[in-house]
C-alpha cells in the first residue's frame, strides 16, 4: 500500500507537472491536463482493492496452514492409555523448552506435592507462562521429564489427564449458551445441582444482575459478561471439574478492578484443598503461597517461602519492595 501511494503521488506531480508546461507553450487545455491526471488518479481505486484482496489471500492461506498444522500434530502424537495416578505429585525434571533455536527455560526442576501452592514470579520474559503450559501439559517440553508421580505425563490418557491437571489462564472465552451450559463444559455429565454448588463455591452474586439468571444466553450475540465474570465463570468450570492440581495462569489479572475481593476470593475457594501453581503477577498473591519460586532468563533463581526469600534480600526482595512502594 505504500508503494502503491508513493508511486501515485509521484505519478501524479510528473503529470501536473508536464501538463503545466504543455499548457504554458499552449499545446494543451487546461481542461485536458485535468482530466488526464483525474483518470490516472482513479486508476488507484481498483489496483488498492486488487492489493487488498492479495493480503486478504493471503491471511486465509497462513490460517489454512495452521489449521492444518494443527490437524496433522494431533494425528501425528502418540496417545497415551495410562490412567492418572491418584493425588499425584508432579514433578518437572531438568525441562528446556526453546521457541524457533531461542530457549525459555533451561534447567527446571521442580515438584509440587498434594495440596501444596507454589507461586512463580519474576519479570516478563522470565518464562513464567511457558512453565505454566508445561506443567498442565498443554506443552511438550523440549527436553526434561514432566511426570505425575511415577507415570510420565505423555503416557496418560488425555481425557484423564485433563481431569487430574486444570489451568486458567487471563484469557477465557465464552461460548454460545447459556451459564449452565457453559460451566457444564467442564463436566457434561453434571447435574445443575452440582453446577449451581460450583457457582457458589467460587462466588455467584454477579449471575444476579442477569436478565434471566442462570438460564440467561451469554457468548457471541447475546448478553456479554464483563471480563470478572467470564473470569468467575472460568473458575467455576475448575471447581466443577474437581482436579487434583490447578494451573493459574495470571487467572485474577482483573483484580486490579472494582472487583478484586471478589476474584482474589474465587481463586483461593478453587485452590484450597488442591495442589496448585500460581503464576502471580500481584505479589500479596505469592506471599500466601506454601513455596514462591522466582524465575529469571528462564531458569529459577530463588525458592522459598515469603519470609525466606526477603530474608535473603536477592531478586524478590528487590521486587517485595518495588511492590510495597
Amino acid at each position: 500500500f505504500s508503494r502503491n501511494n508513493r508511486a501515485e503521488c509521484i505519478t501524479l506531480i510528473a503529470i501536473m507537472a508536464t501538463g503545466f508546461y504543455l499548457v504554458s507553450e499552449d499545446l494543451v487545455t487546461v481542461g485536458a491536463v485535468s482530466t488526464a491526471a483525474l483518470i490516472f488518479h482513479r486508476l488507484f481505486g481498483p489496483i488498492g482493492v486488487l492489493v487488498g484482496m492479495f493480503a486478504d489471500i493471503q491471511s486465509a492461506g497462513a490460517s489454512l496452514i495452521r489449521m492444518v498444522g494443527v490437524i496433522d500434530t494431533a494425528g501425528e502424537q502418540v496417545r497415551g492409555e495410562s490412567p492418572a495416578p491418584q493425588n499425584p505429585t508432579l514433578v518437572l525434571g531438568n525441562v528446556h523448552h526453546t521457541f524457533d533455536q531461542n530457549p525459555v527455560i533451561h534447567d527446571v526442576s521442580l515438584a509440587i506435592k498434594p495440596g501444596e501452592h507454589i507461586a512463580v514470579v519474576g519479570a516478563t520474559g522470565a518464562g513464567k507462562s511457558t512453565l505454566a503450559l508445561i506443567a498442565a501439559g498443554l506443552l511438550r517440553p523440549t527436553a526434561g521429564r514432566v511426570q505425575l508421580s511415577e507415570t510420565a505425563i505423555d503416557d496418560v490418557d488425555p481425557q484423564q489427564l485433563r481431569g487430574s491437571i486444570a489451568m486458567v489462564s487471563q484469557e477465557m472465552h465464552c461460548f454460545r449458551g447459556t451459564v449452565l451450559d457453559n460451566v457444564r463444559m467442564a463436566k457434561p455429565e453434571a447435574s445443575d445441582d452440582e453446577i449451581l454448588t460450583a457457582l457458589a463455591t467460587v462466588g455467584d452474586s454477579w449471575i444476579e444482575r442477569l436478565p434471566q439468571g442462570m438460564n440467561t444466553m451469554i457468548g457471541d450475540g447475546e448478553f456479554r459478561l464483563t471480563s470478572v465474570e467470564t473470569q468467575m465463570l472460568s473458575l467455576a468450570r475448575v471447581e466443577l471439574a474437581n482436579p487434583d492440581l490447578v494451573v493459574l495462569d495470571e487467572a485474577t489479572a482483573e483484580a486490579g478492578s472494582d472487583h478484586a475481593q471478589r476474584l482474589e476470593r474465587a481463586a483461593n475457594a478453587v485452590v484450597e484443598h488442591r495442589a496448585s501453581l500460581i503464576v502471580a503477577h500481584r505479589l500479596d498473591q505469592a506471599a500466601r503461597a506454601d513455596r514462591i519460586i522466582v524465575m529469571e532468563a528462564g531458569a529459577i533463581k530463588e525458592s522459598g517461602t515469603h519470609e525466606e526469600l526477603r530474608a535473603l534480600g536477592g531478586t524478590y526482595e528487590k521486587l517485595w519492595q518495588a511492590w510495597s512502594a
